[in-house]
């Protein structure tokens, strides 16, 4: 399920839904499940701000991979990539298999409502 709705990613990023890219919707469900695996699924859904935070960081998302056209962390594996005569040059800083980076403006509300604390849970 997908934090938000391509309403609220047209309210998010002050456009029309009608002026969305294409896969906008599947790429809403790409960064919701990024946002879970960043929270570790610690957003409630019958937290009415939990669900506020998630949707703002759901678009954010979105839009950062818009902004760096780069949705599925490829460019962030190699140094260097062409297409014609297939060349690829591999990040000797990359971890084998990339670690899809969170979006600064969902990191930021995700981590001031407490959702990235990774401490102990006490029962």
């Amino acid at each position: 399920m997908a934090y938000a709705t391509l309403s609220d990613l047209a309210q998010y990023l002050d456009v029309q839904e009608f002026d969305l890219d294409d896969d906008s919707e599947r790429l809403l469900d790409f960064a919701s499940t990024l946002i879970d695996k960043y929270t570790l699924g610690r957003i409630d859904s019958n937290n009415e701000r939990h669900m506020k935070v998630a949707k703002m960081a759901t678009c954010a998302q979105v839009e950062f991979w818009q902004a760096t056209g780069d949705p599925m962390g490829v460019l962030e594996t190699y140094s260097s990539l062409s297409l014609g005569s297939f060349s690829a040059s591999r990040n000797n800083t990359s971890p084998l298999a990339p670690n899809m980076p969170l979006a600064p403006r969902a990191y930021q509300v995700l981590f001031m409502e407490g959702l990235l604390y990774r401490g102990v849970d006490i029962k």
